[in-house]
């Protein structure tokens, strides 16, 4: 049986992390050298694509397809879509089908989500954004 780490890197453009500093930190400086101590080797895997390219770039179909997309909308993140998930789903095709998947959820996930709707909404709030424009 062979084990292997894979972190994902979303880039926010072609040079720079688009991770916490503290997390990028913590990423390369503490984990991925445990795990390589532990004898675990780790692939980290990036996207062609940054947060920049998909913020800049346009929307294909729909009533607002050539405009700009901008800001990710909560619930439908094109860049977590694009960015994370387009490199692990291609990065697990070249893997053997008996593969075993092992995903890490902190555990504090739903407080760290709670904290996420919380600012979301205060953001609407400061700027007096109508809800009607929110799309779910």
């Amino acid at each position: 049986m062979v084990i292997m780490a894979h972190y994902c890197e979303v880039m926010f453009d072609d040079a720079t992390s688009g991770e916490v500093p503290e997390h990028q930190a913590f990423i390369y400086q503490a984990a991925i050298p445990a795990l390589e101590k532990l004898g675990v080797p780790v692939r980290v895997l990036r996207s062609e694509k940054t947060y920049t390219s998909v913020f800049m770039g346009k929307v294909t179909r729909g009533p607002k397809k050539d405009m700009i997309r901008s800001f990710p909308v909560c619930g439908k993140c094109y860049v977590q879509r694009d960015c994370k998930m387009h490199p692990i789903r291609q990065y697990q095709k070249t893997l053997p089908s008996d593969t075993v998947q092992y995903i890490g959820i902190a555990k504090n996930e739903p407080q760290r989500l709670a904290r996420l709707r919380m600012c979301f909404d205060l953001i609407i709030a400061r700027f007096q954004i109508p809800r009607r424009w929110m799309t779910r």
